[in-house]
């Protein structure tokens, strides 16, 4: 579905081609569709008449239908939705266990770029993610963890002074 959305969000705001989509998904999200999962995706949506494509020499240029544009409003409202459940699932879990993470205020500055259609954080996001992988490789090693405790630690006490 997310992929899905991202398209439609695209090209509401123009044409694009394949090409152009994953560029613009990888700068904006971090995240850098391939090129197996964005062309069926394109494909399944102009077979639903959600997207059209007319040929520009070698280039393809896709474009969303007035169907599009609807599905697109009604995917917004379930994403919508699902992130305030989201939200409101983290704070039953804080008030039960008594544990403030401090996250609904982060929360909502996500889901209210969501429901914008904006994809927050950026580059950010794409570094946070190589970090989290990064981080996992190498914490199944033991032997790593004291290091990697004194990095997190020391990277954590350098973003509370920004």
């Amino acid at each position: 579905m997310h992929l899905r959305l991202l398209i439609l969000k695209l090209l509401k705001e123009g044409e694009r081609t394949g090409y152009d989509l994953i560029k613009i998904i990888e700068k904006e999200s971090g995240w850098k569709p391939s090129p197996g999962s964005m062309y069926p995706h394109l494909s399944e949506l102009k077979k639903k008449h959600l997207i059209k494509v007319k040929e520009d020499g070698r280039k393809k240029l896709y474009f969303i239908t007035a169907k599009g544009v609807k599905d697109l409003k009604k995917m917004k409202g379930e994403l919508g939705g699902m992130m305030e459940g989201i939200s409101k699932k983290i704070s039953v879990f804080e008030n039960l266990f008594g544990m403030k993470f401090g996250l609904s205020k982060p929360i909502g500055f996500v889901l209210g770029e969501l429901k914008k259609g904006k994809i927050p954080f950026g580059q950010l996001g794409k570094d946070m993610m190589k970090f989290r992988v990064l981080f996992l490789k190498k914490a199944m090693e033991k032997k790593n963890h004291n290091k990697m405790h004194k990095i997190v630690k020391d990277a954590h006490n350098k973003l509370e002074k920004v």
